[in-house]
């Protein structure tokens, strides 16, 4: 008893429980994901207080110390009576106190007097000073010699101010290291405008790539992929918000991810032994259709490749399937029908039946590619557009069926190229009595529509493969030949060599005829020749002869390109040349009083 498709479906629901159980364990790891995500972020969030809380006691250090050291009777007494070394051995004493070497004294005019840095040299002019003066504040972060130095601007009052004094701390590595151990994060400064590190606790690659970064790290980066580990963030130390660099905190989420990893592997364990049971369950359930259904796509994999035949070999259970097993038979049959019907249309002539020029040029390669000998001949209705224009196109059509019937009677492959030109190949050669006798048989009139339709041919004959060895090389040599064949009283020709010459000077000839008789020359003209009455022996007339000297023919005989423009269609415009260039040579025969005898 055979059963539904749905009923045998409805037995395989157990897939959709394992479907919901990993929906359900995807939930779980995203909710894991996201709260170990969180879990970072709130670690570099608290980094950056850190950060900002380490900066702003050393700060507050600073300006203490710094005040003390103003404040200090023998200072103020150094620096009244610029005791140069005094002020050294004062500035010696405080940078170890407060463990920095950024300590100068600059004048009203912020002109460095004494410095205990490399920063600063005597007699340079302070930018960073000035800045701090002009905005009336006591400290600032600068940028010097590609060095992030918080300056510290103290006013030496002895008793009216006298000097600035700068104490500043560098945020070199040392510095760096040191907060790096407080906050737990790596600490990179680069500037503000582009990616450039001036300073970092990692290596320059590593902190270029991590600014260089859209996006922190997941977990697919860090278990998967050989990326950076770092979750990154910008601070701002500056209390106006105007900080010259940028400064980052990266935090290493190695450690977090790791133990979401372990997490993953674990309900992976799980997931994977749940699938497994699902699928062996669902394969024993899904046997009765997979098997008819493999079956009807191997049928339709050999339908597409243009094989045809059973889709089934046996009757399949489900009702569903033997239905479209029938579906695949019908299918293949109209598949098969349709094909054979296009390959028909694309080697066959709609109109006589015959192959086409798109067979022949496949069947001449086969054939000599096998090495077999070939004759050729080209069969041209002479006239064929006259019969179209006489007797109408359907007794024309009539014409070509008819005479391809007659050429299918003889043994080769026969095709139509195009309007009266026909085709037709042999592997015996035919001798010149068997090409009259089929030229007979093709000239015998047509009988169409109660009308006599008289036929005309011609013919060429090329030898292959002696005379072409390829399908391009034979249909440009057939043309040749049959165009010879149509222009000369043979009504039989064979490929010569002399016969390409000959038609590549009709070419030429046509070729330069058609641009000396566009074009303003002087390479055709007249020449006139007396006639004389002999009862008066005076000229009474005169007969008008056409000359033609081409720059690159030479001299060509009248009676050669006058039949050629004739054939090519040229003449009427011949005509016209020659009645405008005899009038104009009979006016200026009659300007120079010379056209009296003509009159």
């Amino acid at each position: 008893m055979q059963k539904t498709l749905s009923q045998s479906l409805f037995q395989t629901l157990f897939i959709g429980i394992v479907i919901a159980s990993l929906l359900i364990i995807g939930a779980v790891w995203r909710s894991a994901n996201t709260l170990v995500v969180q879990n970072i972020d709130h670690n570099i969030v608290l980094a950056e207080k850190v950060f900002d809380k380490v900066v702003a006691d050393r700060q507050a250090v600073i300006r203490n110390v710094s005040k003390v050291l103003s404040r200090s009777f023998d200072f103020r007494r150094a620096v009244g009576t610029e005791n140069i070394p005094s002020i050294e051995a004062a500035f010696t004493s405080y940078a170890q106190r407060l463990n920095t070497d950024i300590i100068a004294l600059v004048s009203l005019d912020h002109q460095v007097v004494v410095t205990r840095t490399d920063l600063f040299e005597v007699g340079q002019n302070v930018e960073s000073s000035l800045a701090l003066v002009a905005k009336g504040k006591d400290s600032g972060f600068f940028v010097v010699d590609n060095k992030l130095v918080q300056l510290n601007l103290i006013r030496v009052e002895i008793p009216t101010l006298r000097y600035y004094m700068l104490i500043g701390v560098e945020f070199d590595s040392g510095l760096l290291e040191e907060l790096k151990a407080l906050v737990d994060a790596e600490i990179i400064i680069s500037r503000t405008d582009a990616n450039d590190v001036l300073t970092t606790t990692l290596k320059e690659n590593d902190a270029q790539r991590i600014l260089a970064s859209e996006h922190g790290p997941s977990w697919i980066d860090v278990t998967f992929k050989d990326e950076l580990t770092y979750f990154a963030r910008e601070v701002n130390i500056a209390s106006d918000g105007n900080l010259p660099v940028k400064i980052t905190l990266a935090v290493d989420t190695t450690s977090s991810f790791s133990a979401f990893t372990r997490i993953q592997v674990t309900i992976l364990a799980f997931c994977l032994v749940a699938i497994f049971i699902a699928l062996g369950l669902s394969l024993l359930l899904a046997r009765n259709v997979s098997r008819p259904v493999s079956t009807l796509v191997k049928a339709v994999n050999k339908v597409a490749s243009g094989s045809y035949g059973a889709t089934l070999d046996a009757p399949s259970n489900l009702k569903e399937i033997t239905e479209l097993a029938n579906a695949v038979d019908s299918m293949q049959a109209s598949i098969k029908s349709r094909e054979n019907h296009i390959r028909y249309q694309a080697e066959h002539d709609v109109l006589t039946g015959l192959f086409n020029r798109n067979y022949v040029e496949g069947f001449f390669e086969s054939e000599l590619q096998e090495e077999r000998e070939l004759q050729v001949v080209a069969i041209t209705v002479i006239g064929f557009r006259t019969i179209n224009d006489l007797y109408g196109y359907s007794n024309g059509d009539n014409t070509l069926k008819a005479l391809a019937e007659r050429l299918q009677r003889w043994p080769g492959t026969s095709a139509r190229l195009a309007g009266g030109e026909i085709l037709y190949i042999t592997q015996d050669s035919l001798n010149d009595d068997q090409l009259e006798t089929l030229k007979h048989i093709l000239e015998q009139p047509v009988e169409s529509n109660l009308i006599a339709i008289p036929v005309k041919v011609a013919m060429a004959v090329i030898q292959c493969p002696q005379d072409a060895t390829t399908s391009e090389e034979l249909f440009r040599k057939m043309n040749i030949v049959t165009d010879e064949a149509i222009h000369s009283d043979s009504w039989c020709v064979r490929y010569r060599t002399e016969l390409e010459d000959k038609y590549n000077r009709r070419l030429s000839i046509t070729t330069e005829l058609k641009r000396a008789l566009a074009s303003q020359q002087n390479e055709l003209s007249m020449v006139y020749q007396p006639k004389i009455d002999l009862q008066t022996m005076k000229v009474c007339s005169m007969e008008a002869l056409i000359r033609w000297n081409n720059s690159v023919l030479g001299f060509v005989p009248p009676d050669e390109f006058i039949t050629i423009a004739e054939q090519a269609g040229l003449i009427e415009q011949v005509t016209t040349w020659v009645m405008k260039q005899t009038i104009s040579d009979l006016a200026y025969l009659e300007a120079w009083g010379m056209g009296s005898p003509l009159r």
